[in-house]
């Protein structure tokens, strides 16, 4: 859908200067196929999905969508507007996307309870204090996590490999877990462990021994990104318009549902249209 949404949008969504007044029927709405070998490999509420279309586009799921949004842009009157008079079926479905989904949709409020559900819980990725990333190593005996942690102290500008080289020359064969630890706040970690990272003075530091409930865990300071707290304004700015290319998929379904759509597809055929 997202290839769909695209090629919509080239072929003239947000055009609104209107040509001549039209004079006669309004434009035919039915597609073709190109030719009399073209083959119908679904049908959208009996109207034909023809198989030269997914040859070009590589998705049915593309042409069963344009063909939606061709029918409710015709169930909205939009075959008799000035705009689209004798146009093509995408500048008609253009048109549509303009009016009903490129104008409409702006705001977080307009997408209804899909914001608030796939959004919001994530907005911490944009609005958040300081997080840090880290590598631990973790061994069970305290005396080897101490003469690691005493030669890891030796330096610094550790990275995860070295770090790991080092705990598993020291541990000579004797057992080492080892792991990344992605970014996180302090309140995110275990006690002991958020607040040993979390002292760490720069990255490619390492932490005394720090005893936590699975072992004795030497930690690296892998990399931080710096507390971040944009207004809300800016907040949408950053995050609707990704946000919005991907509900496209979900618009049209609802444009689906609400037609009260059949969708028949012959898989048969699919599978024999050429690459």
């Amino acid at each position: 859908m997202k290839r769909l949404f695209l090629i919509v949008a080239a072929c003239g969504v947000g055009g609104k200067q209107a040509p001549p007044a039209p004079v006669g029927p309004p434009a035919q709405l039915a597609s073709a196929g190109v030719g009399s070998d073209d083959v119908v490999v679904a049908t959208v509420n009996g109207r034909p999905v023809w198989g030269s279309c997914v040859r070009v586009q590589r998705s049915l799921d593309e042409c069963v969508g344009f063909e939606l949004m061709a029918q409710e842009a015709e169930k909205r009157g939009l075959a008799r507007d000035a705009d689209v008079h004798l146009a093509t079926r995408t500048a008609m479905v253009s048109r549509f996307v303009a009016d009903a989904y490129e104008d409409k949709l702006n705001q977080p409020s307009d997408f209804g309870g899909a914001w608030a559900k796939q959004v919001e819980p994530f907005l911490y990725r944009v609005d958040h204090d300081e997080v840090r990333a880290s590598h631990y190593v973790r061994v069970q005996d305290p005396a080897l996590a101490e003469q690691i942690a005493t030669e890891a102290a030796k330096q610094t500008g550790w990275m995860p490999p070295m770090l790991d080289e080092l705990a598993d020359r020291l541990a000579a064969g004797r057992p080492v877990e080892k792991s990344d630890v992605g970014f996180k706040m302090p309140v995110q970690l275990e006690d002991h462990y958020s607040q040993a990272l979390f002292a760490l003075p720069e990255v490619g530091r390492t932490s005394p021994v720090t005893k936590t409930p699975w072992g004795y865990d030497v930690i690296l300071f892998a990399d931080v990104l710096p507390a971040r707290h944009p207004s809300r304004d800016q907040v949408i700015k950053e995050v609707l318009p990704p946000f919005k290319e991907r509900y496209f998929s979900v618009w049209v379904h609802q444009i689906e549902v609400a037609l009260g759509v059949k969708i028949e597809e012959n898989p048969k055929l699919l599978e024999e249209l050429p690459e």
